[in-house]
């Protein structure tokens, strides 16, 4: 024995342990899972209003304007409102804790790279230092 271990048991301790992390992660968003920033209601507004044909507009009276901060995000929900897969409180929840999930990923394995560290630690770390992070989960 070298010594070292071999790249299908780091590879499983990383599954491991980022699932134990992220699952962390994913019990701390639902106890937030009432709560829903009021700002979030102009993008589904004018989400709304673009993809029902009455232009960039907060409301039917109002004029045209560009009232909205991430033009992505608007089309995302926008284009979900237009399919009916769309509800306020919980579609962008799930979309925001599945891009939160992705980001967590990669912020691990470019931990791992950027400190050429072959442990897994990382994996279960990030998660669970973002994952307990009241302002990150929100």
């Amino acid at each position: 024995m070298t010594g070292k271990m071999d790249i299908k048991t780091i590879l499983g301790k990383k599954r491991i342990l980022f699932a134990a992390g992220a699952t962390i992660f994913i019990v701390h968003t639902f106890f937030f899972s009432f709560f829903i920033m009021d700002d979030a209601g102009i993008t589904y507004s004018y989400a709304r209003s673009i993809f029902n044909g009455k232009g960039s507009r907060l409301c039917e009276m109002s004029e045209v304007v560009e009232g909205y901060s991430n033009p992505l995000w608007l089309f995302l929900l926008g284009i979900l409102q237009k399919i009916n897969l769309f509800h306020p409180v919980w579609t962008p929840k799930i979309i925001g804790m599945l891009c939160s999930i992705g980001v967590l990923f990669l912020g691990a394995l470019w931990l791992s790279e950027a400190t050429a560290c072959s442990s897994a630690i990382f994996f279960f770390l990030l998660p669970l230092a973002l994952g307990l992070h009241t302002p990150f989960v929100l």
